[in-house]
């Protein structure tokens, strides 16, 4: 009976933690982004001000449309032994001279002395720089929740049995003269493989035949057929939107934004390319603000793919 208890438990599907996946999380060049700051004036005082104090912040802070709000407004300041003072964030050392805001607090009898403090000039996108950051100034942390995905144990071994597949056609390719790379259209829900597609530059002598190019161009093409077909409009897919592209290599700066402007959900690439890649080798084009769509990149997934030359953009 215990043996058939546990046959049963290895079936099941559970989710597994990040930190046990085979592959990490891209970070975008925000999320690389070391600490920054900005000089502010800070108001030191008892806690019986704080009140009137807190008052002629919000006063100041409309007419200024300053962008400090990951910013605690407060921090208390107690050593031992010694009674309980409070630093209030007044406004950004631009905004206003220290002579206008103790001349204010004279007149709103508030007691308290004024000087600069350096505060972190952005909100922390990850738990590292929330421990780097915090201790300059309290700042408030909330994980972007579109950076948060999911895999079971069912999920990485689908994925594991497809980049398995893409790696052994990589070699087969490279061994036929062409560039060892290879990409696969998947959709996660499913789990099922939509295109796979090698890199055919060589034969074809299109400089834009590459692997990811030619992956998305498939499932384009076998949506247009599958539209001919009888079928609901909810069924129809836009382009790539909410699937997984599964690659050996890291795509270059075209194929990523290929694969953005194609709207998929997530990429999975096993080497990285520090001289051409697109994704963690140099403009982070997977994650950026300034673009209308992001998807989720994911790279060290520690397999043996093809050797190829440097400056090769895949």
């Amino acid at each position: 009976m215990e043996k058939s208890i546990s046959s049963i438990n290895q079936q099941r599907e559970i989710k597994i933690n990040e930190r046990d996946w085979p592959f990490k999380l891209v970070k975008s060049h925000l999320e690389l982004r070391h600490l920054e700051t900005e000089n502010v004036w800070v108001a030191r005082l008892k806690p019986n001000f704080a009140s009137k104090t807190t008052e002629y912040v919000k006063k100041i802070r409309s007419k200024q449309k300053e962008a400090l709000l990951h910013c605690a407004r407060l921090r208390r300041i107690q050593k031992e032994n010694e009674p309980l003072e409070l630093e209030i964030i007044l406004c950004p050392v631009s905004a206003m001279t220290q002579s206008q805001i103790e001349k204010d607090l004279e007149e709103l009898e508030i007691e308290a002395n004024v000087y600069i403090l350096p505060v972190p000039s952005h909100a922390p996108l990850t738990e590292e720089q929330y421990k780097e950051w915090n201790p300059v100034w309290p700042v408030f942390y909330r994980r972007h929740t579109e950076r948060q995905d999911t895999f079971t144990n069912k999920d990485l071994e689908t994925i594991d049995g497809v980049m398995n597949n893409l790696i052994k056609a990589a070699f087969e390719s490279q061994n036929e003269g062409q560039i060892g790379c290879v990409a696969a259209v998947y959709d996660h829900t499913s789990r099922t493989v939509l295109s796979v597609s090698v890199d055919e530059r060589n034969t074809s002598r299109n400089p834009v035949d590459h692997c990811a190019m030619r992956a998305i161009n498939l499932v384009a093409k076998g949506e247009r057929e599958r539209r001919k077909l009888p079928h609901e409009s909810s069924e129809e897919r836009y382009l790539c939107r909410g699937l997984t592209v599964l690659m050996t290599h890291e795509p270059c700066v075209m194929c990523s934004m290929a694969l953005l402007h194609s709207r998929i959900l997530r990429l999975i690439y096993c080497q990285q390319q520090p001289l051409t890649g697109g994704i963690e080798s140099s403009y982070g084009i997977h994650w950026r603000a300034e673009l209308n769509h992001r998807y989720l990149a994911y790279s060290g997934w520690e397999k043996e793919v093809p050797t190829l030359e440097g400056n090769v953009h895949v």
